[in-house]
């Protein structure tokens, strides 16, 4: 019954005048577009066939991302709206399926630079993306069409409890089923297998006998699939990989399962401008981090945006300490945006707290008092509630120096100094006070090519290092 029917390819795109053209999913709707500032609605259609309609399945059309809102119809009946750019979503299409040709749509619409505009970009947790490349829309990652139990997975979360030697799986049926079975096999690092079955429940916590650590030096990883079955059969799964490790903070100082840890990162905005999304190939990360590990850095920030799902697994297995920003930079307080951030912020959460190279969390960027001390003090605790070791900046750049708000949560101090080299030493002074609580001081972004300049000696400019 399981079994996966991959959407990705030609679609067909009409909006407004234009009638119906091709299209490229998953890929940006600005690819085929005159006016990229134009915001749709953007009408995408293709036609999938099913052999032969299987009464005991469910149909659940699975979107990877989409920007920014979108309707979701199957031969003509509505199914789901979604609001959101970052997270993954899917669509019950059970009921709509039929045997031959279904025809799906999904109605679009993009955010825009209209500040009286519902999708103002500045206000749908965009980040960073739109002032480096353009705030993009359409069906941006992969689509598919699982086909399923009738009772199957709503959502699945896991995590890895370094503390409790547990691995913990969150999950949500589509509806009760008191004849649902959950069987988990936990695969530890050298291969061996342990498997657990037991009635379904929302909260299952696995105890393991003995748990390796995850480091840069030794990246010792956790293979972590799921099955839930009825009557025997499996109605649906999930797999992913994750494991172990400690950071914690003691003394002011960083510590990784007990070691120092000393950051040497690079900034990453997601700017891929050939593709016009933050959706590199799998070979093109690899590719990336292989040139990363190779220049001496042993981090990446992903800076305001968030990378696909392998981004993180391959910084898994290659041991680079990953620090993800949550999408909050230059925000517009209207109407929506409190609310998206509380609905979205969680969702977002939920997409990497099971990798162990991901173990700091930035909840903004440079914010001003747009956003409240009581609003990053609930995402602090959010993070904190999934993953009590995470590290946690408040504000990256800090309020500070960006007119915010400073009494709130933080695990770390973190500054820009966008400065002068030789203007440096004064500038950490004047932010070194002996009253502050000790904390680690971390530059969350760090002299860019542009603030390498010698004023006194203009005349050797050209032919400076740091300028090619």
């Amino acid at each position: 019954m399981l079994r996966t029917i991959d959407l990705n390819g030609t679609w067909t795109v009409s909006y407004g005048d234009v009638r119906e053209r091709p299209v490229q999913v998953p890929g940006a709707v600005e690819a085929v577009l005159e006016d990229r500032t134009h915001p749709g609605p953007f009408f995408y259609k293709r036609s999938v066939f099913i052999d032969e309609k299987d009464d005991e399945a469910a149909y659940v059309l699975r979107f990877g991302g989409v920007s920014y809102y979108c309707e979701v119809y199957c031969n003509g009946v509505r199914l789901q709206t979604h609001e959101g750019i970052w997270d993954a979503f899917q669509a019950d299409a059970t009921d709509a399926i039929k045997p031959g040709e279904n025809l799906i749509e999904v109605k679009v619409i993009k955010p825009d630079f209209d500040e009286e505009s519902p999708y103002y970009f500045r206000s749908v947790l965009f980040g960073f993306i739109p002032d480096v490349m353009l705030p993009f829309g359409g069906l941006w990652r992969d689509v598919s069409l699982e086909v399923k139990g009738r009772t199957h997975f709503e959502s699945v979360v896991c995590r890895f409890d370094t503390g409790n030697r547990q691995v913990v799986i969150d999950s949500r049926l589509n509806r009760p089923d008191s004849a649902a079975v959950l069987e988990a096999v936990v695969t530890d690092p050298s291969g061996r297998r342990s498997t657990h079955t037991l009635p379904y429940s929302e909260q299952v916590r696995l105890e393991l006998d003995d748990i390796r650590m995850w480091s840069p030096e030794a990246p010792q990883l956790y293979r972590l699939d799921v099955r839930l079955l009825r009557d025997g059969a499996a109605a649906d799964r999930y797999g992913c990989r994750g494991g172990f490790r400690r950071i914690e903070i003691r003394g002011g100082e960083i510590l990784l399962n007990g070691e120092p840890f000393y950051m040497r990162g690079i900034l990453h905005w997601g700017s891929y401008p050939e593709r016009m999304t933050p959706n590199p190939s799998y070979e093109q990360v690899k590719e990336e981090l292989r040139k990363l590990r190779a220049a001496g850095f042993n981090a990446v920030k992903h800076c305001l945006y968030f990378p696909p799902s392998y981004y993180y697994e391959l910084c898994d297995e290659l041991g680079i300490v990953t620090w993800q920003e949550l999408p909050l930079w230059l925000p517009y307080d209207n109407p929506h945006l409190l609310e998206r951030i509380y609905a979205q912020v969680p969702r977002m959460l939920d997409q990497f707290m099971h990798h162990p190279s991901v173990s700091f969390v930035s909840l903004g960027c440079e914010l001003d008092s747009t956003i409240s001390a009581d609003t990053l003090n609930a995402l602090y605790r959010m993070v904190k509630e999934r993953e009590p070791q995470m590290i946690i900046c408040d504000n990256s750049g800090s309020g500070e120096c960006y007119e915010g708000v400073s009494n709130t949560a933080s695990d770390i101090y973190d500054y820009h100094f966008y400065a002068e080299l030789y203007h440096l030493d004064t500038l950490i002074n004047e932010f070194t006070r002996s009253y502050r609580a000790v904390k680690p001081w971390l530059f969350g972004e760090y002299n860019d090519a542009d603030t390498f300049r010698l004023l006194d000696n203009r005349e050797r400019a050209d032919t400076a290092w740091w300028l090619h």
